[in-house]
């Protein structure tokens, strides 16, 4: 039973961004809407713990974009009070969402943007269904560009109609320079867009060839010791791109143990 409560706990985790700058600028998901430009689709894989695995298709079309995401949560066991052996029941929740959005030029070097995302997630026989509101921008000069959004603005949801529970809102600002081999960035998320519970992501990303780029971020805050915020605080990313194709490699690693996060992307130009 254990188990089960403790998904129901989270249900608004996988509403929660994670990752700084650069993990948007080498190829994965980003989470700025300001930011989209591009014409590109990709597909992405991800393992992670408790046998969860993740399957997402982005396709962007110049400055609006749309995304579906899949994520199996892996078999649950419900089991009683007193277990016994061959008397639980299997669950196998899910999350499903789909997001849409993109952005305008207010000036030659502003952007604004703005998303909708709809969510479904089951556990049990239990559904838990809502929709959220993003919105960002970006201002870009020179070599140095400067962004912020604010996501999850939306209406309470819960599982049941008596017990409803407001979105995790979460804003975040970052900073990043850029030349024509390197882009450091630095970013801070804050959940409940509250200063004095936020996370600083630093990061850094060289193009070794024409083709190979490397990056590598890590997450500073207050507390890491039971990764209560940020379980993950520390990822490395590979990247080769030739011509349309790009092909990227993320790991991430957890605050203790050993379940590693492994995703994969294939991104192609259209």
């Amino acid at each position: 039973m254990s188990g089960i409560l403790l998904t129901l706990l989270g249900a608004f985790s996988f509403l929660m961004p994670h990752g700084g700058m650069i993990v948007s600028n080498m190829g994965f998901m980003g989470y700025n809407p300001a930011r989209i430009n591009g014409n590109r689709m990709m597909v992405m894989g991800r393992l992670g713990t408790l046998d969860s695995k993740e399957a997402v298709l982005e396709v962007s079309s110049g400055k609006s974009y749309f995304r579906a995401a899949y994520k199996s949560f892996g078999k649950l066991e419900v089991r009683g009070e007193v277990p016994q052996d061959g008397e639980f029941i299997s669950s196998y929740p899910y999350l499903f969402m789909m997001e849409a959005g993109g952005n305008i030029p207010l000036s030659p070097n502003f952007r604004a943007g703005a998303s909708i995302l709809f969510f479904e997630q089951r556990v049990m026989t239990e559904d838990l269904r809502g929709y959220a509101l993003s919105l960002g921008a970006e201002y870009l000069y020179s070599k140095v560009s400067i962004g912020g959004y604010v996501r999850n603005i939306g209406p309470r949801a819960g599982y049941m109609a008596s017990e409803k529970y407001g979105l995790p809102v979460t804003g975040s600002v970052s900073l990043t320079y850029r030349q024509k081999k390197n882009l450091v960035s630095l970013s801070v998320n804050m959940p409940n867009v509250t200063p004095s519970e936020s996370t600083i992501f630093l990061g850094y990303l060289r193009k070794i060839s024409k083709t190979i780029s490397l990056g590598g971020e890590v997450a500073l805050e207050n507390d890491l010791s039971f990764g209560y915020r940020t379980t993950y605080p520390l990822r490395f990313m590979l990247r080769a791109k030739k011509n349309r194709l790009s092909v990227g490699y993320l790991v991430e690693i957890p605050v203790s143990g050993f379940n590693l996060r492994n995703s994969l992307y294939l991104g192609v130009g259209i």
